[in-house]
C-alpha cells in the first residue's frame, strides 16, 4: 500500500470518529424515533446467491457509515434482510411482507430479471421506492414506465448496445455465434447486441444462437453446435456457476484456440476461475474495483478488506454507491416519500466509487458506466483481471424519449 493510500484511509477513519463523536452528543434522543427501514429482499439462495453476497456486505458497509454520521433525518438506518430464494412467486411474498410485516420504507436487493419485476410490481402497489443495483432489465422502468423503481447500473438496453458499439471496433469480428440462457436478461441483452451491430456493422453476421435452459450445467451439446458455424467470435450472456462451466468445458474442446470469446466476466467470475479463466478473453463488467482509480475507491477497497478480508466485487461496489446515494436523495427530499426520492435522485449530482452518476427523471435510470476489456493474469492479483478496459458512459447508449415512449406504447399492445 502507498502511502498516500495509508494517508487518505488514515484521513477517512478520523472523520468517522469525529462525526460519529459529534452527532452522539446531538442526536441521541432523535435515534429513540423509529429507525428508516431498508427491506433488503435479495436472492441470497439460489443462482444469484454469490452475487447478492457481496453486494449485502458492502450495503451494510454503508448502513454503518450513515449511522456513524448521524443517520437520516435524525433517524437511525435499519436493514432487513429476507431472502427470495431466486424465485420471482418467493420474491413477491418477501416483497409485500417487508412492506406490510416489516414496515419497510424502501426496497433493495433483487439480483436476476424475474425478482426484479417481482420486487417491481410489489413496490408500484405499495408506492414505495424500489432501487435497484443488480438486476437489469430495462422492462420495469423503461417498457412498462414504472415510477417506482431506480435502476443504478446500465439496463439490459444499455449494457447490449455497449457490448455492441466495442464488438464493432473489432475489425476481425464477421461471423458471430451466440449463447445465453434462456431467460429475460441474456435475452434481451443479445437482442439489444444484435440491433445496434447490424446499425453499426451491416457486414457482421450472426451465425448461430443456441439457448441453454436457466440452471444447466453441461454445455456438451452446445460448445460444438457453435463451433460447427466457424465464428470469429462466440458472444455468450450468462453468469455464475453457468460461466464457469461453459468455460471450462469449452477448454476441453480448444473453443479458446478456435474463436475469440465475448462474455460477461464480473469479478466474481474471475475469482472463482481463477488460473482457469484463459487469458484473451474478451469480457465485460459493471463495477471493476482494479479499474476504476480514485482515492474513493481505495479507501472502500481498504474498509472492504478490513471488515471481509476480501476484496469487493462489482456487485459490491454498485450496492455502496446505491447506498450512499439513496441517502443523499433522502437528505435532500427531507423525506421517505417515493415521488420526492425520484424527484430528488433525478436533480442530485452525486459523486460515488464510480464517479459522478446522474439519473434522467423519464424512466429513473442512470448514465451508468460498462467496462469492457481483454483477460490477463497480472502479479498484483491472484486471478486474471480485465485489461485495457474501455469505459463506454450510460450517455452513449441510453435509449432516447423518443424511443422510450415506442417501448411504451408497443407494450400496452
Amino acid at each position: 500500500m502507498t502511502k498516500t493510500k495509508r494517508g487518505d484511509i488514515m484521513n477517512y477513519r478520523k472523520y468517522l470518529a469525529t462525526v460519529a463523536v459529534g452527532f452522539s452528543l446531538t442526536v441521541g434522543a432523535s435515534y429513540a424515533a423509529e429507525p428508516i427501514l431498508i427491506g433488503y429482499v435479495g436472492d441470497l439462495s439460489g443462482a444469484c446467491g454469490p452475487y447478492n453476497d457481496g453486494n449485502l456486505k458492502a450495503t451494510r458497509i454503508a448502513v454503518d457509515e450513515i449511522n456513524a454520521a448521524g443517520g437520516l433525518l435524525g433517524r437511525k438506518v435499519e436493514l432487513k434482510v429476507r431472502d427470495s430464494k431466486t424465485n420471482p412467486e418467493e420474491a413477491t411474498k418477501q416483497a409485500r411482507e417487508s412492506i406490510i410485516v416489516d414496515k419497510a420504507d424502501i426496497l433493495t436487493g433483487p439480483c436476476t430479471s424475474s425478482v426484479m419485476l417481482a420486487d417491481a410490481a410489489v413496490a408500484q402497489e405499495h408506492k414505495k421506492l424500489l432501487w435497484n443495483s443488480i438486476g437489469t432489465t430495462h422492462r420495469a422502468n423503461i417498457d412498462f414506465g414504472n415510477r417506482y423503481v431506480y435502476q443504478s447500473v446500465a439496463n439490459s438496453l444499455m449494457e447490449g448496445r455497449a457490448l455492441a458499439e466495442y464488438a464493432a471496433t473489432q475489425k476481425n469480428w464477421k461471423r458471430i455465434a451466440t449463447i445465453g440462457l434462456d431467460y429475460e436478461w441474456p435475452r434481451q441483452t443479445i437482442e439489444m447486441f444484435t440491433q445496434r451491430l447490424k446499425e453499426l456493422r451491416p457486414d457482421v453476421q450472426i451465425v448461430g444462437s443456441v439457448w441453454p435452459k436457466l440452471g444447466e450445467s453441461n454445455f456438451s451439446s452446445y460448445i460444438p453446435v457453435l463451433l460447427n458455424e466457424k465464428p470469429d467470435v462466440v458472444f455468450g450472456v450468462m453468469f455464475g456457476s453457468a460461466s464457469s462451466n461453459f468455460i471450462r468445458q469449452g477448454k476441453t474442446y480448444g473453443m479458446f484456440d478456435r474463436t475469440k470469446v465475448f462474455t460477461y466476466a464480473s469479478t466474481y467470475l474471475l475469482k472463482a476461475l481463477g488460473n482457469d479463466m484463459p487469458e484473451g478473453v474478451h469480457g465485460w463488467t459493471r463495477s471493476p474495483f482494479y479499474g476504476i482509480k480514485s482515492p474513493a475507491m481505495d479507501s472502500f477497497i481498504a474498509r472492504f478488506k478490513e471488515a471481509y478480508k476480501d476484496v469487493p466485487d462489482d456487485e459490491s461496489i454498485a450496492g455502496y454507491d446505491s447506498m450512499m446515494q439513496m441517502a443523499a436523495a433522502i437528505k435532500q427530499a427531507k423525506s421517505l416519500d417515493a415521488d420526492k426520492l425520484v424527484d430528488a435522485l433525478s436533480t442530485l449530482e452525486y459523486t460515488g466509487l464510480r464517479g459522478k452518476v446522474k439519473v434522467r427523471k423519464l424512466d429513473i435510470s442512470a448514465y451508468a458506466p460498462t467496462f469492457i476489456g481483454v483477460t490477463r493474469k497480472t502479479p498484483d492479483y491472484s486471478f486474471p483481471i480485465l485489461t485495457d478496459l474501455v469505459r463506454i458512459d450510460g450517455e452513449r447508449v441510453m435509449p432516447s424519449e423518443a424511443e422510450v415512449a415506442r417501448m411504451r406504447a408497443s407494450a400496452k399492445k
